[in-house]
C-alpha cells in the first residue's frame, strides 16, 4: 500500500495528480490510500505517523510544514525505510519542491 498526503483533495491539480499516481501504483500491484491534510502541518505529521504505524510500503507527500520542529518530526519517519528494498519495490525520488515521485 502506498500512502499519499495532499494539501487539498478538492484542488484540480491534486485530482489530476492522484489519477496519474493511482495508475502507476496499480501497475506495480500496490493499492493507494489518500489523506487530505487541509494544508495543516500538524495534521500532516499526525497522518504521517498513522501511515507509519500501518507499515505501508511508501509515502508521497506534498509538504506544507516548515521550520526546525517540523523537520525534527518529519525526518525520522523517512529514515526508517531504505529505498529499493528489493524487486517490486517502487523507486522514489525527491523533487525540488519537497515531494516525491513514484516511478
Amino acid at each position: 500500500m502506498i500512502g499519499v498526503l495532499v494539501g487539498d483533495i478538492s484542488s484540480p491539480f491534486f485530482g489530476r495528480f492522484l489519477k496519474v499516481v493511482e495508475k502507476r501504483v496499480w501497475e506495480r500491484d500496490y493499492l493507494m490510500i489518500v489523506a487530505d491534510t487541509d494544508g495543516d502541518p500538524a495534521r500532516e505529521l499526525d497522518l504521517l505517523e498513522q501511515f507509519d504505524s500501518q507499515r505501508i510500503a511508501g509515502i508521497l507527500l506534498s509538504p506544507h510544514g516548515g521550520g526546525v520542529e517540523y523537520g525534527q518530526r518529519l525526518v525520522p519517519l523517512f529514515r526508517q525505510a531504505p529505498l529499493g528494498r528489493g524487486s517490486g519495490s517502487p523507486e522514489t525520488q525527491s523533487s525540488a519542491g519537497g515531494g516525491a515521485l513514484l516511478r
